[in-house]
């Protein structure tokens, strides 16, 4: 069944399509502005539609909570932006070190909220009751694959990060939290995936699909960071494919929120 959801597919379609006309006509020089710019924007959308889907369920509510707690995973990270980045004034009247601290500190938080959500998220089914389309073998089959599949996307990365701490880099352990955070919401694409293959033909199958999609498309931003330079592709077009796919996972986000909220009717679940 088609609802006015179906039509928020644009929101990512339009925002890709953005970056990647804008994109060749941004000089060398100006380009880290046109990032940051192009990233804060991109998680400003994705909280709002976050925002959105939260404010439609009563305190208290199980699917109020993963919305909150996106909304807290993408709060968190426009904070260490604007904390990290030495372009904005924040980061100067900061200094250094703190700047340094507060960055962490957002990174670290950002991660476990996110985790969180998607872990919540993912036994949403199994809470409710529902039963899950595919056979046991299938499903585990899925499940298998995923994990399978966020091992040997992130699993490069991780071990590079983990020699970095072994050997003395202290600032690497948060980009091995980073990465075991990724692996873990990676994992979870299945039950979610599954989920939403479950409700099709519902209003609740396309928040669960554009989150799904949103799985995806960070794999392929992970994919770019992992594989990119073993492949031969150079910093530039790295850094140009990974802002694309960002753009797109935020819109994608953004799409899901908005269509979660539309699939409860009025405030249903506000006294």
């Amino acid at each position: 069944m088609k609802t006015r959801s179906h039509l928020l597919v644009g929101v990512p379609l339009a925002f890709g399509a953005l970056f990647a006309i804008i994109y060749p006509f941004i000089a060398p020089p100006d380009r880290d502005a046109f990032f940051l710019f192009e990233i804060m924007l991109a998680k400003v959308v994705a909280l709002i539609g976050c925002v959105a889907a939260a404010d439609r369920f009563e305190p208290g509510d199980r699917t109020r909570t993963i919305w909150n707690l996106f909304v807290l995973d993408f709060a968190l990270l426009i904070g260490k932006d604007l904390v990290g980045s030495p372009a904005l004034p924040v980061a100067r009247l900061l200094g250094p070190s703190l700047s340094i601290i507060l960055r962490a500190g957002f990174m670290l938080g950002a991660n476990v909220a996110g985790t969180a959500a998607w872990i919540i998220l993912a036994r949403t089914w199994r809470v409710a009751g529902l039963t899950l389309a595919g056979s046991m073998v299938a499903r585990s089959a899925v499940l298998t694959a995923a994990i399978a599949t966020a091992l040997a996307l992130v699993g490069w990365g991780t071990s590079r990060d983990l020699f970095a701490l072994i050997g003395g880099r202290h600032e690497a352990a948060l980009n091995v939290i980073s990465d075991v955070a990724d692996v873990i919401g990676f994992s979870l694409v299945a039950p979610v995936a599954l989920t939403a293959w479950t409700l099709r033909g519902g209003t609740l199958f396309w928040p669960y699909l554009y989150l799904t999609a949103c799985t995806f498309v960070w794999m392929l931003f992970d994919m770019t960071e992992s594989l990119g330079g073993p492949l031969g592709l150079d910093a530039t077009t790295r850094r140009a494919l990974q802002e694309l796919f960002r753009c797109t996972a935020c819109g994608l986000h953004f799409a899901a929120g908005m269509a979660q909220r539309w699939s409860i009717r009025g405030v249903a679940t506000r006294r």
